[in-house]
């Protein structure tokens, strides 16, 4: 008798991005599905969704050092309709020159959307995008 094992893995983009401590971060990352095909959402269809991303120092920290979120009282996403539908995360220039004072400037973490149930399935979260992120530090302040 033969055994075979599988391992079985949604599609993830993975990035690797460069920040400038000090300067604004605006970053579209595409919508997919789980087979990997572009997602179209319709301005109407838009509050169905929503998008959130947490900054840690490596996957078994505790510590969140960021959090993008499309919900809440002061969401720094937002989910942009097309075809494909894209995350935008967005961080200012003062949010990016705090970034410096984190204990690594070399950090990850992952883009997960929640969308309206679909027929055999349901709607999320979904984990569409991780990243790699490089903090490059101020010298001249």
């Amino acid at each position: 008798m033969t055994t075979s094992v599988y391992e079985l893995a949604p599609v993830t983009t993975h990035y690797r991005i460069t920040a400038n401590a000090g300067d604004p971060l605006d970053l579209l990352i595409p919508i997919l599905d789980r087979d990997g095909d572009p997602v179209r959402i319709t301005p109407g269809e838009v509050p169905l969704w929503s998008a959130s991303a947490q900054v840690r120092r490596n996957v078994i920290a505790c510590e969140v050092l960021h959090e993008w979120r499309t919900d809440g009282a002061a969401p720094n996403a937002e989910i942009v309709p097309g075809d494909p539908a894209k995350v935008r995360l967005l961080a200012s220039a003062s949010e990016t020159a705090a970034w410096q004072d984190w204990p690594d400037y070399t950090v990850g973490w992952d883009l997960e959307v929640t969308g309206p149930p679909v027929p055999l399935g349901p709607g999320g979260p979904h984990r569409i995008a991780s990243a790699l992120m490089r903090v490059n530090p101020r010298y001249t302040r």
